[in-house]
């Protein structure tokens, strides 16, 4: 899913008058966790990304079946933005429930990081 299309699904879902660049900045915080999560495994070294209308067209990391957590997190924030809070708490969850998924799904093929150990012997 690329940030327009989450964005266009999102507006279609919940019509709302919050601007493009808030938007880009809520996609921004949701795919620097999943950033965050990458890095914390071996053999990634993923930089931060920052969600700009140059980037709009660019494929973000969760897909298929758990790219809906971009859609669902524009909308949990939108209706924080519009004062709709038990909107918001179930989109919140539904958007949680997608990102725990996919970190379950991750780890289940990749190995965390582990800190070499100094000193010890091998006989």
């Amino acid at each position: 899913m690329t940030p327009e299309k989450a964005m266009e699904m999102a507006d279609e879902l919940r019509p709302n008058d919050i601007g493009e660049e808030m938007k880009r900045q809520w996609l921004t915080d949701i795919e620097n966790e999943c950033v965050e999560h990458l890095n914390r495994h071996e053999g990634n070294s993923v930089q931060p990304w920052v969600c700009t209308e140059a980037e709009d067209r660019t494929e973000l990391i969760l897909s298929e079946p758990y790219e809906m957590a971009y859609v669902y997190k524009l909308m949990a924030e939108i209706d924080r933005a519009v004062g709709e809070y038990d909107r918001y708490n179930n989109d919140a969850q539904i958007c949680n429930g997608y990102m725990e998924e996919w970190k379950a799904w991750f780890r289940r093929g990749h190995k965390p990081k582990q800190d070499r150990r100094k000193g010890w012997k091998l006989f």
